[in-house]
């Protein structure tokens, strides 16, 4: 599911004592992610427990016993491929930023969605709660910006969004439009 050249990790000591894991900083260096969904359905992120259940985790790490703070990706790959609809989706980071403070994190990143190249700047709520949301992908004379509020859970996910769309290179738009399928993950 994913494999990385490096991995650096910075663990918080203290902490540790109390049983909660506090990570400042964790860089991926080449990550490779593959997503990818069989013909029934099933993702490879889903394990059988014990009972025969799909095990998928639940509840939000951060509000558990794991913290993680700062994370990174240098040029990482991510893959999203389903059997069962045939969808193929790519996409390829020069770097990618996230940082937690409180309840929200705030993203940053360059790459590219499906070799389109793309900037993705974006503020996400982190615990649970409904809270502030904002994405914007811009490549290929397109930009895309979501504004509004998000709950985002393991199990549910509620948003109240208002989208816009601003083109100033319709051939290279209309590139990128055809190369989007828009897909659920199952």
């Amino acid at each position: 599911m994913i494999v990385a050249r490096q991995i650096d990790v910075q663990v918080s000591l203290l902490p540790l004592l109390a049983g909660r894991v506090e990570i400042h900083g964790l860089t991926l260096v080449e990550p490779d992610v593959l997503l990818e969904v069989d013909r029934d359905g099933k993702g490879n992120w889903q394990f059988a427990s014990s009972d025969g259940a799909d095990a998928q985790g639940s509840g939000d790490a951060r509000s558990g016993m794991l913290r993680i703070e700062h994370a990174s990706i240098e040029r990482g790959t991510a893959r999203y491929r389903n059997a069962a609809s045939g969808h193929d989706l790519q996409l390829a980071l020069e770097r990618l930023e996230v940082v937690a403070r409180g309840a929200a994190a705030r993203i940053g990143g360059k790459g590219a969605y499906n070799t389109v190249p793309v900037d993705i700047p974006a503020t996400l709520p982190l615990d649970g709660s409904k809270g502030k949301t904002e994405l914007t992908i811009a490549g290929a004379g397109l930009r895309l910006h979501a504004q509004g509020t998000a709950a985002l859970a393991a199990k549910d996910t509620v948003a109240d969004l208002a989208f816009t769309a601003e083109v100033s290179d319709w051939p290279a738009a209309a590139r990128l439009v055809r190369s989007a399928s828009i897909c659920a993950m199952a």
